[in-house]
């Protein structure tokens, strides 16, 4: 029952990003090709593929061959080109206005005379009150903009996941290894230190004889 729910909520997730995850087994009927390629990654040495990001290599193959995954990333490039036009202005004026208070705080600390200090203080801070009354709406827009890119993100990881799991499982049933050459390496190993031991002892024993000599 927990892992029901738990496929559940992933599943709910993913309809609130507005995209599907069901019906891969189309792109799951085959292994791979990432994870038929020859390789060490058998090795018992380091190896540099350790570090490759499998996930991102097995969506890049998914992403090739499925239309849907291709819409969406083209959809979501799109929205980032458009969000970074739609803000460029904002930005770059709410960076400016926020650099001349920086600056104006600045030279408000170099006026000597207390009184005219505290006077022109009230002035600016009177200013600065009056510029965050008009780019309000503006904070507010953005700040939804910004959340918005966070749930997307979110929503993209989760696309990744759930177009490459099929991929890692059809694998998984697919490709399960043979454990019985490891087996009967581990009964050589047992053996070897087995004759090892054997030896060790009748040398400890000699050396002990010899000492009492």
């Amino acid at each position: 029952m927990k892992k029901m729910n738990r496929w559940h909520f992933l599943l709910v997730l993913a309809l609130q990003g507005s995209f599907s995850c069901t019906e891969r087994t189309e792109q799951a009927s085959e292994i791979p090709e990432v994870l038929t390629e020859e390789s060490d990654y058998g090795s018992l040495l380091p190896s540099k593929r350790y570090k490759e990001n499998l996930v991102a290599k097995l969506y890049k193959e998914a992403l090739e061959k499925d239309p849907q995954l291709q819409d969406i990333e083209a959809d979501a490039e799109t929205l980032r080109e458009a969000t970074s036009d739609a803000l460029a202005d904002y930005q770059k004026y709410t960076s400016l206005n926020e650099r001349y208070w920086e600056g104006a705080d600045r030279y408000l600390q170099q006026i000597q005379d207390s009184s005219l200090r505290m006077t022109v203080a009230t002035t600016l801070e009177e200013a600065r009150t009056l510029y965050e009354q008009k780019i309000s709406s503006g904070h507010q827009q953005a700040n939804t903009i910004y959340m918005r890119q966070r749930q997307l993100q979110d929503q993209l990881v989760l696309l990744k996941l759930m177009a490459t799991l099929p991929m890692i499982q059809k694998y998984q049933q697919k490709e399960q290894p043979s454990m019985k050459a490891a087996q009967q390496v581990s009964k050589q190993y047992q053996a070897l230190m087995k004759r090892i031991a054997a030896y060790n002892s009748k040398q400890v024993k000699q050396l002990e004889l010899s000492s009492m000599k």
